[in-house]
Order: structure tokens, then C-alpha cells, then sequence
């Protein structure tokens, strides 16, 4: 059944009610939806508290009332705190290697900054009501589209997208498809 709803596409809000420590831990690691609501009302997220956001069809950008948020409401937006990811995606590492195998050393560097830069796969506890866990989490969007218009831009949005632990189609209409 959680394939099924993930394979939707959309992911908004997801809720489980069940007094299985088990299934909690196996519906919640693979359910792909913004918010998941464990044994309480699926509506009422409390800002500041309880970010809410989607995933997939559901969502793009920063969680409402979350910690990146506010930047997207202001023209200068403030530098969020500095969480290195707990993980660098192999294939980032794989494509920063190829990138000074062909001698573009600015941009393998800057493939790396990003993959140490990146806040992929944190999970940070918020203040919340007492008997509640409220965990903020970063997750990969999933396919993303690049629209180079560049070498140096295909290399640069690459190595972003893969920092964030991302796959990628890249516009044919750019001509950059099938750089070697």
C-alpha cells in the first residue's frame, strides 16, 4: 500500500494511527509525504513547532515555518545555520574525480563545496507540546530537471543536484546532453 501511495506522486500529509512501535518505524522510514502524523488529528500543524510542506506534486521550496523559510520572504535572505550532510552521495565524489580527470578543477572544487555544504539527510528535533516528537528533516527532491546554458553551468547545476542526493534529466534542447 505505501508504494502505491508514494507512486502518486503527490505527498502532503500522511497519517498513521497505531500502537505498533514496529510499524511506525516501517510505515514512516518509507512513506514519501511532507508531513507524517503518528497517533494525532492530521490537520492543525502549529508554525513554528510543526513546519509544513509537502513532497512530489505536493510541495516545493522551504517548509512553512521552518528554518529555511523566512528567507523566502524577504529580498536579502538571512544565511541559515551551517549543517554540513551527514552523508556525501558517491556519485558526487564519482563526478567531481571525472571533473579533474578533465582538468576543470573550479568545478570539481565546487561540486565538493557543494557536497559539504549540503544539508542532506538532516534531522533536527523542534521544541513542541509535551508527549510530541516533532523532527525536521531534509530529503532529496528526486528527478530534477537541468537547463544548462553553459558547460560550466551543466557542471555547476550537476554537482548541486547531486550534493542533494539527486538524479537528473538534462534539457536536450540545451545541446549539453552528451558532454564526455
Amino acid at each position: 500500500m505505501i508504494d502505491d501511495i508514494n507512486a502518486t506522486g503527490y505527498g502532503l500529509t500522511f497519517g498513521l494511527h497505531t500502537r505498533l512501535d514496529e510499524t511506525i518505524a516501517h510505515v514512516t522510514s518509507r512513506v514519501k509525504a511532507g508531513n507524517l502524523y503518528v497517533n494525532r488529528n492530521v490537520i492543525g500543524a502549529v508554525v513554528g513547532v510543526q513546519p509544513f510542506g509537502g513532497r512530489g506534486l505536493s510541495g516545493t521550496g522551504p517548509k512553512a515555518g521552518g528554518p529555511l523559510y523566512l528567507g523566502r520572504l524577504v529580498a536579502t535572505a538571512p544565511v541559515p545555520p551551517q549543517h554540513s550532510s551527514v552523508h556525501t552521495d558517491p556519485a558526487l565524489l564519482d563526478f567531481a574525480k571525472w571533473l579533474d580527470g578533465k582538468g576543470v578543477k573550479a568545478e570539481a572544487e565546487a561540486a565538493r563545496t557543494a557536497g559539504s555544504n549540503s544539508a542532506l539527510g538532516l534531522i533536527s528535533e523542534l521544541p513542541g507540546p509535551v508527549g510530541e516528537r516533532n523532527l525536521y528533516a531534509l530529503h532529496p527532491r528526486g528527478r530534477v530537471l537541468l537547463v544548462p546554458a553553459t558547460e560550466t553551468g551543466l557542471y555547476r547545476q550537476l554537482g548541486a543536484a547531486l550534493a542533494t542526493g539527486n538524479t537528473v534529466v538534462i534539457d536536450a534542447a540545451s545541446g549539453l546532453a552528451v558532454l564526455r
